[in-house]
């Protein structure tokens, strides 16, 4: 499915004229229809301070080793600060000599250990160290480097130089602890709210999961969490998953509820009593006439139009997205323009204001090829430069629908640029898919320019329904003696606007099943997921509403589409004629959720019909479960309308069980861990199988607390109160399980964070945990645990 943008219309409303000394400044201005109202002035925030270790950044400890060696951080800081003076790096590293096969150790005269340390390509020491042991420290300023919305990613650089002969047997080893800390001083810019950024400014790239509310009617219909479901997938693909959805009613989004988030009002002016709150006080771009409908540059919008809009909200900081229409098909149409590819025109996008006519739908047929282009900017690689001698790697993944069939080995274009001082005989750029090489050029930089490497990638090799790995691998020497380099020659930029495209047809129904390797990549079969269907208990808790924006999240992430439509519905399964293309995800307790019926006696882990007791068949053992025990389940299976489409089922026990499962789908680390085609869920602990490949009757469920009192053997087996299939009892041994008494914990309070910064919300089902640890004296305080999980796949 390709999906065009058509959009009708773009009031370009500049936000008021405002006094800034701040000499990076973002805020310009353009000539405007009209003047927008804002709460309060847009203006820059009060300076902060902050420390970020290199273990938070996740690179573990860095080791140089002589004679010439050399290895760099990438990172990126939130857009919006401004680096101030008084920064710097606290460096912990053991510097180390090896006199491997010596008769003595030099003299430390005799020594020359040179470190050089950039910070984006500037020199900020080069320092000639003379103490050789463990456990040393320095204190490095650092420059106020500009960090501006277009040039927010930074680069620290380490280059280490011993200065020996490359045939002396001594070895050196520099040893950086990833304890190692940068100490940023900075400012924060104001909020420029343009949606030609988007989803800038509503995402601020902090350096922890960011919350984003998402307000809904209180009357909500599935039309509405059917946009909420478009704009989950759209944040998740936008910021890497690295975000925290609530979805909140308006009764409910009261100001404590959404203090330090930002808001996204969904649904329209009628329904949604935030958004007409909101036309009632002047704070849109856009106006309500007297009839009610939206009216902008003083003409009537259409019916079916979708209008998206920012603004201020009345607080200092967070900024609010309106994502309205008259109708429910103009917020569809809103939400759904959002997820626009980044090489589809946006001139409609700019300014606060936008208004969706229509989105164009090109249909692909299943028996016609279609060949699908994708930059290595929309696959989430950044354009980036490679320095020093040695060898380095980044990475770059894109995924593959598992009812694709490739027509062609399909082809990677890579636009790169390498030092002119380069040695050809030692240099060389090579790519690997899936941890296999498939092609490999020298770089030699005796011609200057921007060079090409077209590579075929094995169609055989490329994995269906799974995210695919490409490496790019540079080795690069220069011609100098080693003892006199300048590691500053060594380089090699790649650039983003390469390609990748994928040649293919979609399978038909005669073709063999789709091979389920986990819960989520079955569900991807077009890349704006307009075919997968969430099918929510009539009335939805306010967990299962943020567990269904959080899998939305994380599907669009690892699909890496546009233009994202899933649909849901409340209470029922979609209409047949609808059923037989669909993916569907259930979710709930089986007895709140009839849908789960349908597919109940074919899921591995069953239940009682229209119940929260577990059939248990797997395994030789059959567990006495307590009242009350809470479990969580995840199964997918094939559906049985189409083999090629899948449903996964997010369920549990009770409420807590179902809560448990939920996070593991939308959490990208716990994600990672759902292999296979059913998995068991306490907490955060999960067992993963693979009934495709496991005999039910040999599998063990370790999930269960090992601490349980055996009661009887298999004779007891009828008597149990879950029930098991008859053809498992004879076998099977009993035990009773006491569900455990919960511990507290006592963990210390973390320390505060700046509002504009912090990245939690009170009752957010659905949190992410985020363990916040103090330091530097009681400055500011780093996110720990997922802070940057879902970037370093790509910023590796």
């Amino acid at each position: 499915m390709s999906i065009g943008l058509v959009v009708l219309l773009s009031l370009l409303l500049g936000q008021a004229a405002l006094a800034q000394e701040q000499p990076t400044s973002n805020a310009g201005s353009t000539e405007t229809g009209g003047a927008l109202v804002t709460a309060v002035p847009l203006a820059d925030s009060p300076p902060g301070t902050i420390e970020i270790s290199l273990e938070q950044l996740n690179r573990s400890n860095l080791t140089l080793r002589g004679p010439i060696d050399s290895d760099q951080v990438d990172f990126s800081l939130p857009y919006r600060w401004q680096l101030k003076e008084g920064g710097y790096f606290q460096l912990y590293y053991d510097l180390l000599f090896d006199a491997v096969g010596q008769t003595s150790t030099p003299s430390d005269a005799a020594r020359v250990f040179l470190l050089e340390v950039y910070f984006d390509d500037e020199l900020v020491a080069a320092l000639n160290l003379q103490q050789v042991g463990r456990n040393q420290s320095l204190q490095l300023p650092l420059p106020t480097t500009a960090n501006t919305p277009d040039n927010n990613r930074h680069t620290l650089r380490f280059v280490l130089t011993t200065g020996r002969d490359c045939d002396t047997e001594g070895r050196t080893s520099f040893n950086i602890n990833n304890l190692s800390f940068l100490h940023l001083e900075y400012g924060q810019l104001a909020p420029d709210l343009d949606l030609a950024a988007f989803p800038r400014p509503l995402v601020q790239e902090l350096l922890a999961p960011e919350v984003i509310s998402l307000v809904i009617p209180d009357n909500y219909t599935s039309a509405d969490l059917s946009a909420v479901a478009s704009l989950g997938a759209m944040l998740g693909q936008k910021t890497d998953n690295n975000i925290l959805l609530n979805v909140l009613t308006t009764s409910q989004a009261t100001p404590e509820q959404v203090a330090n988030t930002h808001l996204v009002l969904v649904g329209t002016p009628q329904n949604n009593s935030l958004i007409a709150d909101w036309y009632a006080r002047g704070l849109l771009p856009t106006q309500l006439n007297s009839d009610g409908a939206i009216v902008a540059a003083e003409e009537p919008v259409f019916a079916d139009d979708g209008v998206v809009q920012l603004a201020q909200t009345e607080a200092t900081d967070p900024v609010v997205l309106v994502v309205t229409g008259s109708t429910e098909a103009g917020v569809a149409r809103a939400a759904q323009a959002l997820s626009v590819r980044p090489t589809d025109p946006r001139f409609g996008f700019t300014g606060p204001l936008a208004i969706i006519q229509a989105i164009n739908e090109v249909a692909e047929t299943a028996s016609e090829e279609a060949i699908t282009v994708n930059t290595l900017a929309e696959l989430g690689f950044r354009d980036t430069t490679i320095y020093g001698v040695g060898t380095q790697s980044k990475t770059v993944s894109f995924f593959v629908p598992s009812n694709w069939r490739l027509t062609d080995d399909p082809l990677l274009l890579l636009n790169y640029i390498p030092s002119a001082l380069l040695e050809p005989e030692a240099s060389a750029l090579t790519v690997y898919l899936n941890n296999r090489p498939i092609g490999s050029t020298i770089l030699d930089g005796s011609t200057e320019g921007e060079r090409e490497l077209l590579v075929k990638l094995p169609a055989d090799e490329v994995l269906l329904g799974d995210t695919n790995r490409l490496r790019l691998e540079v080795t690069m020497d220069v011609a100098q003696p080693c003892t006199e380099p300048d590691l500053g020659l060594a380089w090699t930029r790649i650039k983003d606007n390469g390609r990748l495209q994928l040649a293919h047809i979609e399978v038909t129904q005669n073709d063999e099943p789709m091979v389920i390797r986990d819960p989520l990549t079955p569900l991807i079969s077009r890349f704006d997921l307009g075919n997968v269907w969430f099918a929510l208990p009539e009335t939805p808790t306010a967990n299962e509403l943020n567990g269904m924006a959080g899998i939305a999240a994380i599907l669009g992430d690892i699909s890496r589409g546009y233009n994202f439509a899933p649909q849901v519905t409340l209470g029922a399964a979609p209409e047949d004629a609808v059923l037989a293309d669909a993916h569907m995800v259930m979710v709930g307790e089986p007895e709140r959720n009839s849908v789960i019926g349908l597919v109940n006696e074919e899921l591995p882990q069953p239940f009682a019909p229209g119940s929260n007791e577990m059939q248990q068949k797997l395994g030789s053992v059959i567990f006495r479960l307590p009242q009350g025990f809470s479990l969580g389940i995840i199964e997918t299976i094939h559906a049985p309308w189409n083999p090629h489409r899948a449903v996964t089922v997010a369920t549990g026990t009770n409420a807590e069980g179902v809560s448990w499962a939920l996070n593991a789908l939308g959490n990208n680390d716990l994600s990672s861990n759902l292999d296979g085609n059913l998995s068991f869920v306490r907490q955060d602990q999960i067992e993963a199988l693979d009934l495709n490949s496991q005999d039910v009757a040999q599998i063990s469920l370790q999930i269960i607390p090992e601490t349980v009192s055996r009661v009887t053997q298999a004779a007891e087996a009828a008597s149990i109160t879950t029930t098991a299939p008859a053809t498992d009892t004879a076998a099977a041994e009993v035990v009773e399980l006491v569900e455990p008494t919960a511990v507290p914990q006592d963990l210390p309070e973390p320390g505060p964070l700046p509002d504009y910064y912090q990245p939690e919300a009170a009752g957010l089902g659905n949190m992410r945990g985020a363990a916040i640890g103090l330091i530097g004296g009681g400055l500011l305080v780093a996110a720990l645990g997922l802070f940057f999980s879902a970037r370093r796949a790509r910023d590796s």
